[in-house]
């Protein structure tokens, strides 16, 4: 997030199952403007990949070691930063996930593949870094022509165009979320997730109502508990409750593991998932926020 030097970017939150050296480091060094992944991301004004760990994270490639690419995306209200989220990936190792982004320049038609990670999900790649979509086409032509998040539980055809590849290298469920970012044109991230090694165990889809100044959930999806809207039955939650109440209050991204201060119906929840860590990105559209995306582990 923006620190008190506007040109510097401060760790605001992270989580890793590993050491917490590296993120510790980063926490004790800001990332300025136009430097490390989430200065790049800043500066461009849209989603950065990045695979050398010295130019992700300046000052922290020892710690960074076992990383082998970085995805940075930032969260804008026209050229004003709100935060930027970042994600850092160690090796495959037989692990399957993917992270796509996509792109549509000012008054094009299709949308085309711009970078992303997919670990050893090699068949895959191949395929998407060939494929176009146009609005309502595929995942991320739904998420283009909607002009917001679209979860898919289940990669299958018709609806998801790359499915022989998806079932190839085992993926199971997606989510595809527009960026408001201050670059021009779309920019659309699209995630996957296997059985084996989900890069979510859970994907939710929050609705924000301004009258009401609640959340409701559009749609969601879990490994434990599977359709996630008889799990909540409409129940709203207040802003300002909770982390996720937090978000829809100010519209800043923000991950925990601290479940103790949320609505009593999402914390119940989540306990009988047995999920530990939240990562929340709000989606803003025309300078308001009209949805937030869960993901959890």
């Amino acid at each position: 997030m923006p620190g008190g030097d506007t040109r510097k970017l401060e760790l605001a939150g992270w989580q890793s199952t590993r050491s917490s050296a590296f993120h510790e480091a980063g926490r004790q060094q800001p990332q300025n403007y136009g430097e490390g992944i989430a200065g790049l991301a800043w500066r461009n004004g849209r989603p950065m990949v990045e695979r050398d760990m010295a130019v992700a994270c300046p000052g922290r490639s020892d710690e960074a070691a076992d990383f082998v690419c970085a995805i940075a995306f930032p969260i804008f209200v026209g050229r004003f930063l709100l935060g930027v989220m970042a994600f850092f990936f160690a090796g495959p190792h037989g692990r399957v996930g993917a992270v796509e982004i996509w792109h549509a320049a000012p008054g094009a038609n299709e949308l085309g593949f711009f970078d992303g990670y997919f670990g050893n999900a090699e068949v895959f790649e191949i395929t998407a870094r060939h494929m176009h979509f146009g609005r309502g086409v595929g995942l991320p032509g739904e998420v283009w022509s909607r002009g917001g998040p679209v979860m898919m539980p289940q990669l299958n055809a018709p609806r998801f165009l790359n499915w022989e590849s998806a079932q190839a290298v085992g993926f199971r469920s997606g989510i595809g979320v527009p960026l408001p970012c201050s670059a021009p044109g779309t920019w659309i991230l699209n995630m996957f997730s296997s059985d084996v090694s989900p890069l979510a165990r859970r994907f939710e889809v929050w609705s924000v109502s301004d009258e009401d100044e609640s959340l409701i959930l559009r749609s969601g999806h879990c490994s434990v508990q599977g359709d996630l809207m008889r799990v909540y039955d409409h129940h709203a939650v207040p802003f300002g409750v909770g982390v996720l109440g937090m978000v829809a209050r100010c519209g800043i991204p923000a991950v925990s593991s601290d479940f103790t201060g949320e609505d009593e119906v999402v914390a119940r929840s989540l306990a009988a998932a047995g999920l530990t860590r939240m990562q929340l990105l709000p989606i803003i559209r025309n300078a308001a926020l009209t949805a937030i995306v869960a993901l959890y582990q």
